[in-house]
């Protein structure tokens, strides 16, 4: 499953202008305003270094993303979910592939399509 996404590391309460642009010009910036907490801690295993040790064409990337879900202002975590991450570099489809299959062997179910943030909004009870 391929998905596009958009990271960016921000400080502060207000949208990053970088973000902003990517909102259809016929939302209003100023209603926007935050309806969920996302906290999550990364483990990234990088696989299939090259013999110098590079990062580059032949590598994949398993990331295990642990996620917390909070309202606004604080309170109790509501959710916690794992979600790995397949992320390969040009020549890597086979080796993804292998590693894809071996998660499954140890359990991990197959490919969700719906984000961390779909998630925290059907766990904080939004209509999405």
């Amino acid at each position: 499953m391929v998905r596009g996404e958009h990271e960016l590391r921000a400080e502060g309460s207000t949208p990053p202008a970088e973000l902003l642009s990517l909102i259809p010009e016929a939302v209003d910036p100023a209603a926007l305003h935050p309806v969920a907490v996302l906290s999550a801690t990364r483990r990234v295993l990088t696989l299939g270094r090259s013999a110098s040790g590079e990062r580059g064409a032949g590598t994949v990337e398993v990331m295990d993303d642990t996620v917390e879900v909070r309202a606004p202002g604080g309170g109790p975590v509501v959710d916690r979910f794992r979600e790995l991450e397949v992320e390969m570099q040009d020549g890597a489809d086979d080796l993804a592939d292998r590693v894809a299959a071996r998660l499954r062997e140890a359990g991990a179910g197959p490919p969700e399509s719906t984000s961390k943030y779909r998630r925290a909004l059907r766990a904080l009870g939004l209509q999405i």
